[in-house]
């Protein structure tokens, strides 16, 4: 389940135990999706009872096995985003972009809400839509390879003030048949 708080801070609820630090994978998949730095990500670990499902951790099965969810939930999320955003801005949604922990609308400089902002307006506004929050389903169909084909690309950034911030730059995945 991934949630963005009225502070703006983005929570993604995991049922998966960080042996090999897949939890940082699951993070910058959030991050890169919703074009917000992924230190303002924060992984809440439930346990067996009370986080969503997730298959043992081993085997390096965790990444493959969740990160569809992962990605789904936090597509939903953005989505979310951009209609709260459109809506505050009276402004087409396909006008609408992420980047910075801010939406704004493109070719207008200056002129930005935080993820928080717009969560807030979700939850004030009288006939709204609620929580910007929303699950990911995912399952491997089929046997899953014993080692999964992937790639991850990442890259550090300067930023103006020098120090450097990781961004995932390309995340890919497949299954053979």
């Amino acid at each position: 389940m991934c949630r963005v708080d009225t502070d703006g801070t983005v929570r993604l609820h995991v049922g998966s135990v960080d042996i090999s630090g897949v939890h940082s994978s699951m993070v910058l998949i959030v991050a890169e999706t919703l074009g917000i730095d992924p230190e303002t990500v924060e992984i809440v670990q439930g346990t067996t009872d009370s986080g969503p499902f997730a298959p043992a951790s081993g085997g390096s099965q965790v990444t493959i096995s969740l990160s569809g969810a992962v990605l789904g939930a936090s597509q939903q999320v953005r989505e979310q985003l951009l209609d709260l955003a459109a809506s505050h801005f009276e402004a087409h949604r396909d006008d609408i972009e992420l980047a910075e922990g801010q939406a704004r609308v493109r070719g207008v400089a200056g002129q930005g809400v935080t993820l928080g902002q717009l969560a807030q307006r979700g939850q004030r506004l009288a006939g709204g839509p609620g929580p910007v929050v929303a699950e990911g389903r995912a399952a491997i169909k089929g046997a899953r390879p014993a080692s999964p084909p992937s790639s991850c690309a990442c890259g550090s950034i300067p930023t103006p003030d020098t120090s450097r911030r990781w961004r995932l730059c390309a995340f890919r995945m497949w299954a053979t048949p």
